[in-house]
């Protein structure tokens, strides 16, 4: 199915499913199935295709941080507008993608490695941190470091600020940790 055909099968799973409570009880499951089988349909297409922000702004509206139809239409009218500010105040784990490209005033957090200073002899006096193959872990940001290093490193919050955070020029975006 192409992206037009996705977008309108969801379109008419999302319409069905908002007026599931007209519908007899045997077709609610069936509604249900065919509404969540849409949506997750549609995210897997807009994850196959390029770093586009319209489509970013979709799967972000598909997503639990927007509560329905209305606040799904609310910030794609303000996103269409280029309010992108009242987008960051009202709405919560925006991603970088949904302004990349559309904001002329966003600014893309570079890549980071974190390291912490060593005692002894060494090249550049950090030792960073490394992932499971052993290899320095790249962060896509220095708030997703951080986020990353609490609950998957087991680092207290108090223990980040003795961490050095370098970052590094956007050509290591293809070496990122997910």
């Amino acid at each position: 199915m192409s992206l037009i055909d996705l977008v309108y099968a969801f379109e008419s799973a999302t319409r069905a499913h908002e007026n599931i409570g007209s519908q007899p009880l045997e077709d609610h499951a069936i509604i249900e199935e065919e509404f969540k089988s849409a949506k997750e349909n549609l995210i897997v297409e807009i994850k196959e295709r390029t770093n586009d922000p319209a489509l970013a702004v979709i799967q972000y509206i598909l997503s639990d941080n927007v509560d329905g139809t209305d606040d799904a239409m609310e910030f794609l009218n303000y996103w269409n507008e280029g309010e992108f500010d009242i987008l960051r105040r009202n709405w919560n784990n925006i991603p970088d993608e949904v302004f990349i490209g559309a904001d002329p005033l966003f600014k893309v957090a570079p890549p980071v490695r974190v390291g912490r200073h060593i005692e002894g002899v060494s090249i550049n006096g950090l030792e960073y941190i490394l992932d499971d193959s052993k290899q320095i872990c790249i962060f896509k940001n220095e708030a997703t470091a951080r986020q990353c290093l609490v609950n998957n490193f087991g680092f207290k919050e108090e223990q980040l600020d003795d961490l050095v955070f370098e970052e590094l020029d956007h050509s290591y975006a293809s070496d990122i940790n997910d």
